[in-house]
């Protein structure tokens, strides 16, 4: 009795999977395998070698125990495991036969981590979409169709994309947008993301027109007045009065209000 056992094991959904031989006492055994078009993969003993036939699989060898043999991206069928004593490719000492169904497909990763985040104000109107993607196959490719709107039910309006970005071009001011991904693998398996919003940010005044009215003049320059000297997180501060936007209301800004007065 050689007290041997195979065992067949796989880290998900049959990828990739593996076939161990083990076994009791001093025996020399050796693992061969067969596909089920008879490639075989083991030892070539004419040659001293290692004879691979099989497309993608790895031979532990024949010097270890326990020995091995891993085959990764299998294809539908029946499969041979067979032990053998290694003089002269001995007799069979067990043989393991089993019917590989292939690999169950996962769907893509739900779509996550929206930019704009989700509820998100004040988004800039020249704003960009982007999401992170993936599936948890390994070699599986996914496409992306991006729904983007002002309605909470947002319309198609790129499909198929491999990109993860989307670029809706520029937006309206003060306005809220919806939008969700649908995630489609090579498989046909589709994963619908939540629908997220956002709001862009107001319309900026007119550099100036402190009080909005169309118009720079005398209640204007009151409102610069007090404005002036301040800068970025003062109390006083207004953006409106800061022309060349570097965060303070100088002198500069005070010579290009006076050119814009009266208009």
């Amino acid at each position: 009795m050689w007290g041997g056992k195979f065992e067949v094991s796989s880290d998900m959904a049959g990828k990739p999977l593996r076939i161990t031989l083990d076994w009791a006492g001093d025996a020399d055994l050796d693992i061969h395998m067969f596909d089920p078009d008879m490639h075989i993969l083991g030892c070539d003993y004419g040659r001293g070698a290692v004879r691979n036939t099989i497309p993608d699989a790895t031979y532990s060898g024949p010097d270890v125990k326990p020995e091995w043999v891993e085959i990764d991206g299998m294809t539908e069928g029946t499969y041979l495991v067979a032990a053998y004593a290694n003089e002269s490719d001995g007799p069979v000492t067990a043989t393991l036969r089993f019917d590989y169904e292939g690999e169950e497909d996962q769907p893509p990763d739900e779509p996550s981590n929206p930019s704009p985040a989700n509820h998100a104000t004040a988004v800039s109107v020249d704003a960009d979409l982007s999401w992170t993607g993936g599936d948890p196959d390994v070699g599986d490719t996914v496409t992306y169709d991006v729904y983007f709107g002002t309605g909470a039910t947002p319309p198609l309006v790129s499909n198929d994309q491999a990109a993860t970005t989307y670029d809706p071009e520029t937006l309206n001011n003060n306005t809220k947008y919806y939008w969700k991904i649908v995630a489609t693998d090579n498989h046909a398996a589709s994963t619908t993301g939540p629908v997220w919003d956002f709001t862009t940010e107001a319309e900026a005044g007119r550099k100036g027109d402190f009080n909005g009215d169309g118009v720079i003049n005398i209640f204007d320059f009151v409102l610069f007045a007090a404005a002036y000297g301040s800068e970025l997180g003062d109390d006083n501060y207004n953006p409106i009065g800061d022309f060349d936007n570097n965060d303070r209301i100088d002198i500069f800004d005070f010579v290009q209000f006076a050119a814009a007065y009266g208009t």
